[in-house]
C-alpha cells in the first residue's frame, strides 16, 4: 500500500477503479492479456448485478470451476462485493467429485470454463454460466453478463471465500466461517496482516499456482 492510501483503497476493488482506474490489475503472463482496474470493477459488477437480479442474498453460495483467467476475479469480486461465499474447485477433480463440492456447498451459481465442460457435465444449478463456449444447459457466461449495467449494487454487502479440505481422509469438507456485518468497501483485518513480503501499490504479485487454492486466491 503506498503513502497515504488508506485502508479502503488497499483492500476495495471499488477504491482502486476510482484513483487508479487504467493501471492493471490483472496481467495474464501467457498472453499478456490485461484487465484494469476500472475494467475489472465494471466487469465484477455485471456478474454482481446477474445474481442480485436472479435473486442471490447475502450468505447465498456460489462456485468457481475455471482455471487461471481473468474471469476468475470477476467471480472472486462478485461474490466479495454481493455478500456472497464463493468456493474455488480443484480443476483436477473428477466430474463426480466437482459436482459433490457443488452440492455440498449449496452453490446456487456455478461460473465454468467451456475446457472444463466434461468436469462440469453433471453439475445442476439455478445460474449455470459457462466461459469461453456453449454447452447444453448452460448460459453462455458473456452474453448473460452484458445486459446487467456495469455500477456497484445499491448494498455492498462483504462476502467470503468457503473452501474445501483435499479430502484425503474421506470426502473434502467445507470450511464455512461467519460473515462479517461489514460493508466490502469497510476497512478490512486482512490490511493488518504484516507479511514477510514488503509490497505497496506497484507490487506485481506473480501467481504460478492454481486459484483453487487459498493463497493464491486470497493474495
Amino acid at each position: 500500500m503506498s503513502a497515504g492510501a488508506t485502508a479502503e483503497q488497499a483492500y476495495y476493488i471499488g477504491a482502486w477503479a476510482r484513483t487508479r482506474p487504467d493501471h492493471p490489475a490483472v496481467i495474464m503472463a501467457e498472453s499478456g492479456q490485461t484487465i484494469t482496474y476500472q475494467q475489472l470493477d465494471e466487469r465484477s459488477n455485471r456478474l454482481a448485478q446477474l445474481w442480485y437480479d436472479r435473486g442471490l442474498r447475502r450468505g447465498d453460495h456460489v462456485a468457481i470451476l475455471l482455471h487461471n483467467q481473468v474471469e476468475y476475479f470477476d467471480a472472486v469480486w462478485a461474490a466479495m462485493r454481493s455478500g456472497l461465499y464463493y468456493t474455488p474447485i480443484n480443476w483436477h477433480l473428477t466430474a463426480p467429485e466437482a459436482n459433490y463440492i457443488v452440492a455440498d456447498c449449496g452453490a446456487r451459481s456455478v461460473v465454468a470454463s467451456y475446457a472444463l465442460a466434461d468436469v462440469a457435465a453433471d453439475i445442476k444449478v439455478e445460474i449455470p454460466l459457462m466461459v469461453g463456449g456453449a454447452v447444453d444447459g448452460w448460459e453462455p457466461y458473456d452474453d448473460a453478463v452484458a445486459s446487467y449495467p456495469a455500477t456497484p449494487l445499491d448494498d455492498e454487502p462483504e462476502g467470503a471465500g468457503m473452501f474445501y479440505s483435499s479430502g484425503t481422509t474421506g470426502v473434502p469438507k467445507g470450511i464455512l466461517f461467519p460473515l462479517r456485518d461489514a460493508k466490502i468497501s469497510d476497512p478490512s483485518p486482512l490490511m493488518a496482516y504484516k507479511s514477510p513480503i514488503q509490497a505497496d501499490a506497484d507490487t506485481i504479485y506473480l501467481s504460478p499456482a492454481p486459484m483453487y487454492h487459498t493463497a493464491p486466491v486470497v493474495f
